[in-house]
């Protein structure tokens, strides 16, 4: 038998089936993906996705009943339970650009990243070039 594409649910604008919906037409809410007008007073609060949440902060995608956030919406970073715009002292962000991870002395970890390896010439082809261009100077000066 062959398969049929199907539609999202009404007022869905994107889904991932006929039942699941990913995100909601305007002017309403994603709530158990269903879109309702108004958010149930179990996850009152509208996050930055269009989504009816527990968390306060509307950069938390996902957070605890306590309020602690697991989770932050791209670009912010998660920190001790908060979404950030930025790391705090002696904090970078990790690989994935989610969170904050404790890197003592980061601003000498990145200049020294920088000079060897996002320079236009590395690091060891420049020192070379300067002692062959002071090796051909002293030549000239030796005549």
């Amino acid at each position: 038998m062959g398969t049929q594409c199907q539609g999202c649910p009404l007022n869905c604008s994107s889904c991932s089936s006929n039942i699941i919906c990913l995100s909601c037409a305007s002017g309403l809410y994603l709530y158990l993906s269903s879109c309702v007008q108004t958010c149930p007073a179990s996850s009152p609060i509208i996050n930055s996705a269009g989504s009816c949440s527990w968390c306060s902060d509307p950069s938390c995608m996902n957070c605890s009943i306590l309020d602690y956030c697991y989770q932050c919406y791209y670009p912010k970073l998660l920190f001790q339970g908060a979404c950030l715009t930025t790391c705090p002292t002696d904090y970078v962000s990790n690989v994935s650009l989610t969170g904050c991870q404790y890197s003592p002395n980061s601003t000498n970890a990145t200049l020294s990243s920088s000079l060897t390896s996002t320079s236009l010439f590395p690091v060891p082809f420049t020192i070379a070039a300067a002692f062959l261009a002071v090796a051909c100077l002293m030549s000239r000066f030796q005549y």
